[in-house]
């Protein structure tokens, strides 16, 4: 049996770091192929993770999920609301007037191949703003996806299998806690074989999805919340429960 050893835990590796440490407190025996690759052993099973990203995770969801506009149109097809979206060619303005009219308010863009590169579209200056952004266009940028921006605060929920934990900082009574996370679940649920991810809410009172992330990318971005361990931990566990099941 390989031994656990020490792998970087710089900002690259921040996911596949704390996944590390939930191994070490369950004495796992854990190993890394990369800085962002590590092996954790249950028995005859080795599960190799990407950051948080276990072997349940496919390519498939990750792209229908990653994307605003298809990941809207996936999750309304199963009942559920999300925050209107929608992918339009550079050259498609006439479709982006009239999702606007459809959908009145400030929009959010971004290239499909950046989504890092957010942009907004006023509704009282939305040509303007259009062209100024189509005019920044990157090579290999794709189509330009299109979200209605947030108009009151967002609630995060995490889900892991049997867990979910609501952002410690949001301002929820149990009511609103218990239908956030029922349909957080149901959400990560529409997506085959998906068993935990993030799902960004919004409209408190009456839910509906503005983002959903099978690989919590947004926790890479900065250090993990103390949340993050327990999520972790679940995750961690009910891949090697799927291992041994399968």
């Amino acid at each position: 049996m390989s031994e656990t050893v020490t792998g970087p835990t710089d900002s690259t590796t921040t996911l596949s770091a704390l996944l590390e440490n939930v191994a070490r407190s369950q004495q796992r025996p854990n190993w890394r192929l990369q800085h962002d690759l590590l092996v954790v052993a249950s028995g005859e099973a080795e599960l190799i993770f990407a950051g948080l990203s276990g072997p349940s995770v496919t390519t498939f969801n990750v792209r229908l999920s990653s994307n605003p506009a298809w990941m809207a149109r996936h999750v309304s097809n199963h009942g559920i609301d999300a925050v209107p979206a929608i992918q339009i060619p550079v050259g498609g303005f006439d479709h982006l007037a009239r999702f606007s009219e459809q959908h009145p308010g400030n929009l959010a863009a971004h290239w499909e191949m950046f989504p890092q590169m957010n942009h907004q579209l006023g509704a009282d200056t939305l040509y303007r703003d259009w062209e100024a952004f189509t005019a920044t266009q990157p090579e290999y940028s794709g189509d330009v996806v299109v979200q209605l921006a947030p108009t009151t605060t967002t609630v995060t929920v995490a889900v892991a299998f049997d867990s979910a934990i609501i952002d410690p900082q949001a301002r929820v009574d149990d009511d609103q806690a218990a239908q956030l996370v029922e349909v957080a679940r149901r959400a990560i649920d529409t997506f085959p074989h998906a068993a935990y991810g993030l799902v960004v809410m919004e409209n408190i009172d009456q839910p509906r999805v503005r983002g959903v992330d099978l690989q919590f990318a947004a926790w890479a971005e900065e250090a993990p919340t103390p949340w993050a361990s327990d999520i972790a931990q679940a995750l961690l566990e009910g891949e090697i429960s799927q291992a041994k099941a399968g």
